[in-house]
């Protein structure tokens, strides 16, 4: 299973989107478990993305888009036939909007970029939402990517590699425990998440702007 690791003093570094210690008051003792063949990133390469949407005027900083086949970082300029898009905000696999830097002119509804992905997408970003039903958390399931038909949603502490999955294809993580204090703005997966997995973040956590 995984562990956690302290200092003498008790506490571990933690990830910018905490607001707490990294310790054992904030971080679930004994780690859990992730499916590594359940819907994250797959492997590096080209991904087509595509507009979905039908009124994206010069100036503004919210692009719909088909959801997201991969994580896209902040930073990154999306080459849409001519017409840029600067990502703001890391925006997470599964995605269907994307905050970007004011658009500098209009970009036509079905409008595609190709993203050449550079990092390894094996890994699964610190700040990933991970959830489960009550009856997968009955069953012993691991964790899989957040959904709205989850009972439970937790935050990733760390990044974890698919490929160090044992031989049930399982991954050992770390997760923030509920009630701890979540800075939005620094949590990766905020932007790109729905109005219903904000929702259980909410009741699960103290959700501050740090």
């Amino acid at each position: 299973m995984a562990k956690l690791t302290f200092t003498d003093f008790g506490q571990a570094s933690s990830a910018a989107f905490m607001g707490d210690f990294g310790d054992r008051e904030h971080i679930l003792a004994g780690g859990a478990q992730l499916d590594s063949t359940a819907a994250f990133p797959g492997t590096e390469g080209n991904y087509t993305i595509t507009v979905n949407d039908a009124a994206a005027a010069a100036g503004d900083t919210a692009l719909g888009v088909v959801a997201l086949p991969v994580s896209i970082p902040a930073g990154t300029t999306l080459d849409f036939g001519g017409e840029f898009a600067t990502i703001a905000t890391t925006a997470a696999a599964a995605a269907t909007s994307l905050v970007v830097e004011p658009l500098g002119e209009a970009i036509a509804d079905a409008s595609t970029a190709t993203y050449d992905s550079l990092v390894d997408t094996n890994v699964v970003p610190a700040g990933t939402l991970v959830g489960r039903t009550n009856a997968q958390r009955l069953a012993g399931d691991p964790f899989g990517p957040a959904a709205d038909a989850d009972d439970e949603v937790y935050i990733m502490v760390h990044d974890v590699d698919l490929k160090n999955a044992n031989e049930d294809d399982r991954v050992d993580i770390e997760l923030v425990r509920h009630g701890s204090l979540i800075k939005y703005n620094f949590l990766p997966s905020w932007a790109g998440s729905s109005s219903g997995l904000k929702t259980k973040l909410y009741a699960a956590y103290q959700i501050i702007k740090g």
